[in-house]
């Protein structure tokens, strides 16, 4: 599965799982536009699955028939286990104790909006008590998202503001 489709499936379970599930329309209207993003970034149209459930067949397809544990992806495991400090004037052990309880959540969201047999080809270790812990955030996370701001819930325009300089750069607008 490309990363940028992948990409799409998380943003629906991750609506579906810790905050408001979108709607079938929802969920079709924005698949449309992230198609048309596509075509205008020069994916061919037909590279990408007409619907959300077509998306969704071969989004199961890819898992069964050709999803591989490559090094780069043992490699992308590890470094959401053990991220490595930002600089190097910080202290191993200190970064380690500070980001533990940060990646063993990354690591519980990851494995938890995988589907099963995804964790199975690529080894993330999933038990009972792993579910429970990923169903138990995901509740309280949708609990808590009528109280967290909007400027949080839909970070992008705020993104873009502060990010506009360098992005009209690189897309020589400026």
């Amino acid at each position: 599965v490309s990363q940028s489709r992948y990409l799409h499936y998380l943003f629906v379970k991750g609506n579906e799982y810790f905050g408001d599930p979108m709607s079938k329309e929802e969920i079709e209207a924005l698949w449309s536009e992230w198609r048309e993003i596509g075509y205008l970034i020069h994916v061919q149209k037909k590279a990408l699955p007409e619907t959300w459930d077509d998306f969704l067949v071969y989004f199961d397809n890819m898992i069964e028939t050709r999803l591989q544990k490559t090094d780069e992806v043992c490699d992308l495991i590890k470094l959401l286990n053990n991220p490595p400090p930002p600089y190097k004037i910080m202290n191993g052990k200190v970064w380690s104790s500070a980001m533990q309880p940060v990646s063993k959540l990354v690591m519980l969201v990851t494995g938890g909006m995988l589907p099963p047999k995804a964790r199975e080809l690529l080894g993330i270790r999933w038990t009972p008590i792993h579910d429970f812990a990923f169903r138990t955030y995901a509740k309280a996370s949708k609990k808590m998202t009528p109280y967290i701001p909007d400027a949080v819930l839909n970070s992008g325009p705020l993104y873009i503001k502060l990010r506009r300089k360098p992005i009209n750069k690189y897309y020589n607008l400026i």
